[in-house]
């Protein structure tokens, strides 16, 4: 699942994050992401940044490896991505 929460907020599809926390619960398989930047005035940090008023550091590092993970970049690519993440900074 993909979630976007500022433009489902700024579209009325959400009220608040709170929307997304059964899903996370549910151990889905999530990554956070946004839509049209211009329109919405927000880009991929902002997004971060209203789920962390939800998400603890484990679900966002969660997050940001199932971002890599089902991205369309190659293998080579993704490995490199996920070499770079630091565990130390989330756990």
């Amino acid at each position: 699942l993909e979630f976007c929460p500022i433009s489902n907020i700024f579209l009325k599809n959400i009220t608040n994050v709170d929307h997304y926390i059964p899903i996370i619960k549910k151990n889905e398989l999530f990554s956070i992401n946004w839509d049209d930047p211009n329109k919405f005035n927000a880009d991929l940090n902002d997004n971060f940044y209203i789920m962390s008023q939800i998400l603890n550091k484990k679900e966002i590092l969660y997050a940001i490896k199932n971002s890599i993970l089902y991205s369309n970049v190659d293998d080579t690519r993704k490995k490199f991505m996920m070499s770079k993440i630091d565990l130390k900074i989330f756990i």
